[in-house]
């Protein structure tokens, strides 16, 4: 939604900040008091990623909004695409988003090398491959 891929509405934004600053996140909660939002619409959910996304990840950010004091800046597509992929194999979530996004296939590649070792389990590489080519026949690649 805020790379204007997909329309859809979501419940909640995602933060990659481990500790949400008291003052936004008191801000964050009368903001959902006032527009009926649920209380954790603002979240550090995701924090997870930090350990798994590569090492410069912050230095793809791009930037979404400048406030008086916040800014807020979203992760690269490529690293959407890595999310997103990840989730889908993870949890088949997230394959409409992908096709939306509409990745190469260096781009699909590029997730299914990231994601590979993300679980310990034997069947787990074999499992991302046959999502990579699901999400290809989705694309109407194969």
């Amino acid at each position: 939604m805020v790379m204007e891929i997909i329309e859809r509405s979501t419940r909640d934004v995602d933060l990659l900040e481990i500790e949400i600053p008291k003052p936004i996140a008191n801000a964050a909660i009368a903001f959902a008091r006032l527009h009926g939002l649920s209380e954790n619409w603002f979240n550090s959910g995701p924090v997870d990623l930090l350990q798994s996304l590569p090492s410069n990840w912050r230095s793809d950010l791009s930037p979404l909004d400048t406030g008086e004091s916040l800014v807020l800046k979203t992760i690269s597509r490529l690293n959407f695409i890595r999310t997103k992929f990840w989730a889908m194999c993870d949890r088949m979530r997230d394959l409409d988003d992908l096709v939306a996004m509409n990745p190469s296939d260096e781009g699909i590649e590029i997730a299914v090398q990231w994601v590979k070792p993300l679980d310990a389990n034997p069947d787990w590489p074999r499992h991302v491959e046959s999502m990579a080519q699901a999400l290809k026949r989705r694309l109407l690649r194969d």
